[in-house]
Order: C-alpha cells, then structure tokens, then sequence
C-alpha cells in the first residue's frame, strides 16, 4: 500500500529516538505509521549531528524534526506492517529512470 505523509513527529520512546508520520493511504483514510530506524539514519545522520556522542539533549529533538519535514512532508511513501507495527519507508530506486538533460 502507498501513500503520501501528511505530517511528521519527533520522540523519546525509553530515551530512544521514534519517528512516526500521520499518512494519508490511496483511499484517503488517516493513519499513523513509524519510521524504521534505518531509515532515520538515511535522513538524520547520527554522526553529523552528535558525532561520537550517544547521549543527546532532548532539544536537538526540535532540530531532528525540522529535518524531518522538510524531507518527508508531502512525499510518496510505502506502508507496510510487521509484527502489528504499522511503518512507512520511501519507495525504492529500483523504478527511477535518469535521462540526459538536454535530449
């Protein structure tokens, strides 16, 4: 199933970083899905913003989530669940077609 993320939000789940999104599926239904950490990683590059550290204050939450939506809001997502756990991720490169600029 797609859809497309219509708002994003940043938080501590046992001092660990959760991302989930409100999505808006094929047929216009609402639900919340999480972002995988893997997926974070991509877009959030740990060592870019803390370095070394694996302690962070709880303000750079307002960082990461600025982050977040300028890169995720209104963007083609896929949903999928695992283990009861609804997640979202960005499609994937293997459909992208690159041509030259001038043709």
């Amino acid at each position: 199933m797609h859809g497309t993320v219509k708002r994003i939000e940043c938080f501590t789940e046992r001092g660990k970083l959760k991302v989930q999104a409100l999505i808006e599926d094929e047929k216009n239904h609402k639900l919340k899905a999480l972002l995988p950490s893997r997926e974070i990683a991509a877009l959030v590059p740990k060592y870019v913003l803390l370095g070394e550290n694996n302690k962070a204050n709880a303000a750079i939450l307002e960082t990461i989530q600025s982050i977040l939506k300028r890169t995720t809001v209104g963007r083609k997502i896929r949903i999928w669940s695992y283990q009861g756990v609804i997640y979202f991720s960005f499609l994937n490169w293997k459909n992208v077609r690159f041509f030259p600029e001038n043709p």
